[in-house]
């Protein structure tokens, strides 16, 4: 674990005591990446821009709202609470919520089935990114992770979001089916 990250956890366990956090995403700018990117598919690109109502591109001040921080296992909101149980009743994503996770292993959560002009190519503004899916939190603990997207080809990088979730302290054995 390099310096910068113990920083970084160092400052959310002393925020996580106060009523609320603010994240401070300048911290993370230095970070070297260490994770494979990918590009988003060319036609869900043009797709996202030629439908009635448009996937919306998010600026970085607006892709904060969806960062969480993931420590010791469990998952936190930025206001530095358990991430509350993930709610859905689509047919065949039970309880699924979408993930984006960038090149330094951080984690964007959102619902594309409540808010559908928010999917995995907007937290990056059609960027690349280092895996996309779906996920389920119960207690604050990943339950079931995987690499669903139509945006990005992120199935060869779920190994890499795997390791990052360990490292975060996620016990992994029985996530994925």
């Amino acid at each position: 674990m390099n310096f910068l990250r113990l920083t970084l956890i160092s400052i959310f366990i002393v925020a996580s005591s106060a009523s609320s956090f603010a994240f401070n995403s300048n911290l993370l700018s230095n970070r070297v990446p260490q994770f494979t990117m990918v590009n988003i598919n060319p036609s869900a690109a043009i797709s996202d821009k030629s439908q009635t109502k448009p996937v919306t591109y998010l600026t970085p001040e607006e892709r904060e709202q969806y960062r969480v921080v993931i420590e010791q296992g469990t998952v936190y909101s930025l206001n530095g609470t358990p991430y509350p149980n993930t709610i859905n009743t689509k047919a065949g994503h039970l309880n699924h919520i979408n993930y984006v996770m960038d090149s330094n292993g951080n984690f964007y959560l959102f619902n594309e089935y409540v808010t559908k002009n928010i999917r995995h190519s907007s937290i990056f503004a059609g960027g690349p990114v280092a895996g996309a899916g779906e996920i389920v939190i119960q207690s604050g603990q990943v339950i079931y992770i995987d690499s669903d997207s139509g945006h990005y080809n992120t199935r060869s990088l779920l190994p890499n979001v795997l390791l990052e979730l360990r490292a975060d302290g996620v016990n992994t054995a029985n996530l994925t089916n």
